[in-house]
């Protein structure tokens, strides 16, 4: 019998709303309740699925990890349906297509300027973090 968590559309219920950039944030909810209720890992992969968008809940059902009760294996099987879902690849190319279309507003008169406002971008962490691009200073 599973622990009595909040139902899917309760306020409280933690939810998933199909953007992949919260999927990671989804995850890390559902590990936070699998510890206060002590969720076995068929537990949380059975409340993950409550909590999944309507339209992904039969998809998910279907997941080989989601019948062997593997916990971490289900996350990652979810993860590669939703690219950009990590962190090591929390931007897509059209965040940087956006970017550089942002940027190229941006009136340069120097290289102090390309520095400081690459620098100001939330984007430069993951890029430069993970040697997918150089810094610039």
């Amino acid at each position: 019998m599973m622990p009595k968590m909040p139902a899917r559309n309760h306020p409280s219920a933690t939810k998933f709303d199909g953007n992949p950039k919260h999927l990671c944030v989804f995850f890390e909810q559902i590990d936070y309740l699998g510890g206060e209720f002590k969720l076995t890992d068929s537990d949380k992969i059975g409340w993950t699925i409550r909590y999944a968008p309507t339209k992904d809940i039969e998809l998910w059902k279907l997941l080989k990890p989601a019948k062997s009760n593997s916990w971490d294996d289900f996350k990652q099987e979810i993860y590669s349906l939703y690219p950009g879902s990590t962190r090591d690849r929390k931007y897509t190319i059209l965040d940087l297509e956006w970017l550089t279309e942002k940027q190229a507003t941006v009136l340069i008169k120097g290289y102090p300027d390309i520095t400081d406002n690459f620098a100001q971008s939330d984007y430069s962490s993951p890029l430069t973090d993970t040697s997918q691009i150089m810094k610039l200073a």
